[in-house]
């Protein structure tokens, strides 16, 4: 528990600093699924939106499930992400984690629970939302070549 009060200690410590430095207006923050991230932006920035990194989730999926299952969301989870509504990608997220609940249902209420962080790109207009999508991967390219 220790360890988690200063690990959000320094997110905290990080997002203020955002603040400090006159960061005022955040359309979007992209971030991992870190404990904690959530409720920072909340309150230090209530009107921004939080993407959460789909390719890490989908990443997580396939090494947390067995085949069979991650083969059968595959489809659900590139149509959820190649959605032209939020509402539509909800729905292909929803198919998704009802064939993890097979599974594993508290895996599945998890990802139900942040589904809306996970497609919050899907509030922009395509050509930022799909950008907003892939910046985790374009960083991880710059990061690996630079």
């Amino acid at each position: 528990m220790k360890g988690m009060r200063t690990k959000h200690c320094g997110q905290m410590y990080s997002f203020q600093d955002m603040v400090t430095r006159g960061l005022k207006r955040v359309l979007i923050f992209v971030t991992d699924d870190f404990p904690g991230v959530k409720e920072i932006i909340k309150k230090l920035y209530p009107f921004a939106d939080h993407q959460l990194c789909f390719i890490h989730m989908q990443r997580n999926l396939r090494i947390d499930l067995p085949k069979k299952i991650y083969s059968e969301i595959k489809s659900s989870l590139y149509l959820a992400k190649e959605s032209s509504t939020k509402e539509e990608g909800l729905k292909h997220f929803n198919d998704a984690c009802s064939i993890i609940e097979k599974v594993d249902r508290s895996y599945a209420d998890r990802l139900r629970n942040r589904a809306e962080n996970y497609l919050a790109f899907l509030s922009y207009p395509s050509e930022v939302g799909k950008k907003v999508c892939l910046y985790y991967k374009c960083y991880r390219e710059h990061k690996l070549w630079s």
